[in-house]
């Protein structure tokens, strides 16, 4: 059983014999740093009048450079509407420390 375990934890998430199953999920849910999602909430809150339970963040690209998330606003979630609805890209510069564009779905 522990083998069979150990082999599913490499597989899904590339740890080794001493990680275990739950540090590596924890790991996957932290890949935002607290700093940048301060920085997506200020500007959510700022340029579209947001309050953080009126949407959900989640990441789509981590890259070195720029990291890309999708806002997820709670109106759209089960929204039957044709469209984007109001939720959002955001692109964050990580040299810049900033939201440096939004792009609305169509």
């Amino acid at each position: 059983m522990r083998l069979y375990l150990f082999a599913i934890c490499t597989l899904l998430f590339g740890c080794d014999s001493e990680s275990t199953i739950s540090e590596n999920i924890a790991m996957k849910q932290e890949q935002i740093s607290t700093d940048i999602l301060s920085v997506v909430k200020k500007y959510l809150n700022e340029n579209k009048g947001w309050e953080d339970d009126d949407y959900t963040v989640h990441i789509v690209t981590d890259g070195d450079e720029l990291k890309v998330f999708e806002i997820m606003h709670r109106s759209d979630i089960d929204s039957i509407k044709v469209g984007g609805g109001q939720s959002v890209e955001l692109h964050y510069d990580v040299k810049k420390n900033k939201i440096v564009r939004e792009l609305g779905y169509q």
